[in-house]
């Protein structure tokens, strides 16, 4: 009965730590994609510094940050579906295209590593 104890406990505590890693990746590309709309040099630094941090690696960020991005845009294109008014659905599809353009740019950006 304790080995089965023992096992559930170390079941449980691996499971935490995952859970707590999803949002942190998470966060890290919101934060990333929001410092590229304002700070593209910025953005670049900081997924550098974390990169050279070891706690994730660039393509994870760029990942991460691509997420967000297409899913917006697939958001719109559903509100655009749903719209009876075809200059309000065409505006939605319009919206939907910058987010699809964003997810691309993330995702092609090539991010030199770290200078010393």
């Amino acid at each position: 009965m304790e080995t089965a104890r023992a096992e559930d406990a170390a079941r449980c505590a691996s499971t935490e730590k995952e859970k707590e890693g999803v949002p942190a990746q998470t966060d890290v590309g919101a934060d990333f994609l929001a410092d590229l709309l304002d700070s593209p040099a910025q953005a670049v630094k900081r997924a550098q510094e974390l990169a050279s941090a070891g706690e994730f690696t660039v393509n994870q960020i760029l990942d991460e940050a691509t997420d967000p991005a297409a899913l917006s845009g697939l958001l719109s294109l559903h509100e655009a579906e749903r719209q009876s008014d075809p200059g309000t659905a065409a505006a939605k599809c319009l919206a939907a295209t910058g987010h699809f353009a964003l997810a691309v740019s993330v995702i092609s950006l090539d991010v030199p590593a770290a200078m010393p």
